[in-house]
């Protein structure tokens, strides 16, 4: 009865008169009332109840969750199972997706492993099918399987999004290759966002492949990932990649985000950190690691990376035909600890360049490292001819050098118009600049904080400085604004700007400080 009313109301609705300015508001009404006369056509839905076409109840959910996704593969006006919260759904085997598929769900929504379940190395909680290579798998493969698939993997057009994913508690060590949440295997057009992710005994998300460009057009954002037993993102041989607006806390062993033999590349706007209370057991917050792949376009920028054992690592082969060209902007890393566990180094430092060559790096404020603020070297390379370029930043407090060259004979450090501030060990090893300043920042706020939220790295002005929420002014203006290059853009910045840009990582942006 209900539907046939609605349905004559669709009827009449669709008749009457309708205005350009209500054009939106009538297609909005519209698609409310068919989506309550008829649903959503193209999808399945699972439920913790009897209410959609799969339920949830607790025990082996993998099984309603992977019936879901085979109807689904199967039936091409259909493209997504989604998971309708509340709900927890338990499971004991993987959860396997195919192409053009989506897997999207609730917020509500807690997929989790069962706890204390004997999984070999390297089995996930969500993986492609064809692609079970762990040991008792369908198709149970070697260890380089496990980690790269093989020639004839391939999933395309696969988007998971939404819910909650969890190892749950199992009986691994942290940082073991055990308890994967997502692995994947030449993936193309792959799109996982807005998921929290926590409790991996391994990575969160690995995506690697048999060869050179298998995987194209990856894309994560707005995931929330919280304690990683190994990687955060572990992610090879990709062309198109895009990682940004993450929130990544706590990853034990390794890297926030780790990028090996990739192209076009864009890391922006991800927040990466371990506790400031202790010396972390983590390494970089970004890595980029390319000796087989020249990278083609890669820019990493707008990110908060406190915590870790090497803020942004740059790592590249022998030659300078790999990893060039990188530009590095307006990213804030604050304490970067020496991590020197076994003996090894660890590419401590704010910024790590291993073997990059005509790295920008500009914009950036770089506050407590408690090695060297940006620190180069080439290790085994038999290439000269190295040069990173460092403009407009600020490196201030460092217990080591601000530039620290270890490799002259081979590279040089080209420094203008940064603020290079109370590093202990001094300004430049191997470096030298006649147009740096050294001089206080006067940031907004004290820098001897273990709340990485209490670190506020605006610069303090009497004209006007940004809170987050509003403009304030300050008793006294630091000399940072507009002491940029007169050659660098600033029209970003609000007026009065001088005409000139601020150094560090606000500036030329709209929370740039006034003069």
């Amino acid at each position: 009865m209900i539907k046939s009313i609605l349905s004559l109301f669709l009827f009449f609705f669709l008749l009457l008169p309708v205005s350009a300015d209500a054009v939106k508001n009538e297609t909005d009404t519209l698609r409310a009332v068919y989506m309550l006369l008829f649903g959503n056509k193209d999808t399945v839905t699972v439920t913790g109840d009897d209410s959609g076409g799969y339920r949830c109840d607790g025990d082996n959910d993998q099984l309603a969750i992977n019936q879901a996704l085979d109807q689904v593969a199967g039936d091409p006006d259909l493209t997504t199972v989604y998971l309708k919260g509340p709900m927890t759904c338990v499971i004991e085997e993987p959860i396997i997706i195919s192409s053009n598929t989506k897997l999207l769900g609730d917020a509500t929504v807690k997929v989790q492993l069962k706890d204390h379940t004997d999984w070999p190395y390297n089995k996930p909680l969500i993986a492609q099918k064809g692609g079970e290579y762990w040991e008792g798998g369908a198709n149970e493969g070697s260890l380089a399987d496990q980690i790269y698939g093989t020639a004839d993997d391939a999933i395309s057009n696969v988007e998971i999004g939404g819910f909650e994913l969890t190892a749950g508690t199992q009986d691994a060590s942290p940082g073991s290759w055990y308890y994967i949440l997502m692995i994947f295997y030449g993936a193309t057009d792959l799109t996982v966002h807005d998921m929290h992710l926590h409790h991996s005994y391994g990575d969160f998300i690995r995506i690697m492949s048999y060869d050179v460009g298998m995987n194209k057009r990856i894309k994560f954002y707005n995931n929330l990932m919280e304690h990683s037993g190994h990687e955060g993102l572990y992610l090879g041989y990709i062309s198109d990649l895009e990682i940004y607006d993450n929130q990544i806390y706590g990853t034990r062993t390794n890297d926030g985000i780790r990028v090996g033999q990739c192209d076009h590349i864009s890391i922006h706007g991800n927040r990466v950190g371990n506790s400031l209370e202790k010396v972390p057991s983590g390494y970089a917050g970004i890595m980029v690691s390319n000796d087989e792949v020249p990278v083609g376009t890669a820019e990493i920028y707008e990110n908060y990376i406190y915590g870790k054992a090497g803020g942004i690592v740059l790592e590249g082969g022998r030659t300078k035909n790999f990893l060039k060209n990188v530009h590095i902007h307006h990213n804030r890393i604050f304490k970067i600890f020496d991590n020197t566990a076994g003996g090894d180094d660890f590419l401590n430092g704010g910024i790590h360049i291993h073997g990059a060559h005509n790295t920008l790096i500009e914009f950036n404020t770089i506050e407590g490292s408690y090695k060297d603020g940006i620190v180069f070297e080439i290790g085994d390379g038999t290439e000269t001819g190295y040069q990173t370029i460092v403009r407009n930043n600020i490196i201030s407090n460092s217990t080591g050098y601000g530039l620290n060259n270890l490799d002259s004979d081979k590279h040089s450090f080209l420094s203008e118009y940064n603020n290079m501030y109370n590093n202990a060990a001094g300004s430049y090893n191997n470096a030298s600049s006649a147009i740096d300043i050294h001089v206080d920042p006067l940031y907004a706020s004290s820098t001897n904080t273990t709340d990485p939220d209490a670190v506020d790295l605006h610069l303090q002005s009497k004209i006007g400085r940004w809170d987050g929420s509003q403009w304030v002014s300050d008793d006294q203006t630091s000399p940072c604004i507009d002491s940029g290059d007169p050659a660098s853009p600033y029209a970003n910045e609000p007026t009065p700007n001088g005409g000139r840009a601020n150094i560090g990582a606000y500036g030329n942006t709209s929370e740039a400080s006034k003069l």
